[in-house]
């Protein structure tokens, strides 16, 4: 029996690593550049219900945490057996979601998650363009992922997941990430004279160096060549009568 699940476990896990070179290779999903990366994601998913392709557009591991679209995460609380969520209030100041549970063939309410822009704005997240332009769609996301942590959290395994934007990416309209690669800041050019300065000094250290002189250099006297002419000869007074 235990040779069989052994057996069964390392068909997954090859099937697993195959697919996860194929999604690299296919150099479709800018976000997963490793075998490793898509495998995690693929795993991830599967956790939740999802199909591979489902995991690797809509999971993101960003700073080593789990996140998910909230399209995503709204689809897959939708489709779990024993939870679902209704959303009760929705404007540009202010989202409530009501979460329901069914406990005994029946679904009762569990809790509701809200969010509102004064909240947003505590912590700073109203100065981000998006949340200036698409202010309803990054409430919604934020009470949905809040909610799935506080009520429904094994519908994705257990693991506390969070929307791209609550990592720090930056997200579009969707709240699917722009960009979760941190850029590297350049350092700004040296001027001529700092960089001149640290030759100089590079070149005082090292003895094997050739000397060079410091400042403008000095000009030698020039000398001229002047033919001697031979001495006036004394001219002849006349007498005054």
């Amino acid at each position: 029996m235990a040779e069989k699940e052994s057996t069964a476990i390392t068909t997954v896990l090859a099937n697993d690593k195959a697919l996860g070179q194929i999604f690299v290779d296919s150099g479709f999903f800018q976000d997963t550049k490793k075998e490793s990366e898509a495998i995690v994601k693929i795993l991830a998913g599967r956790e939740a219900g999802l199909q591979p392709i489902e995991s690797m557009t809509g999971i993101h591991i960003i700073k080593g945490k789990i996140s998910f679209g909230a399209n995503m995460m709204a689809a897959a609380v939708k489709k779990h057996p024993n939870y679902d969520y209704r959303v009760t209030e929705h404007t540009e100041k202010k989202c409530s979601i009501d979460f329901f549970e069914v406990i005994d063939g029946k679904r009762e309410k569990i809790g509701t998650s809200s969010f509102t822009i004064e909240e947003a704005s505590k912590i700073g997240l109203t100065q981000n363009t998006t949340w200036k332009n698409y202010p309803k769609a990054m409430l919604f996301a934020r009470a949905l992922s809040a909610g799935v942590r506080y009520y429904c959290p094994d519908v994705f395994g257990h693991a506390p997941v969070y929307v791209p934007e609550e990592l720090g990416a930056r997200v579009d309209e969707d709240g699917e990430p722009i960009d979760i690669t941190p850029k590297a800041i350049s350092e700004p050019e040296e001027s001529p004279i700092v960089e001149h300065t640290k030759k100089i000094e590079a070149e005082e250290q090292d003895d094997t160096a050739p000397k060079k002189p410091r400042g403008r250099p000095r000009k030698e006297p020039k000398v001229v060549d002047v033919e001697e002419s031979p001495p006036a000869e004394p001219k002849e007074l006349k007498e005054i009568p």
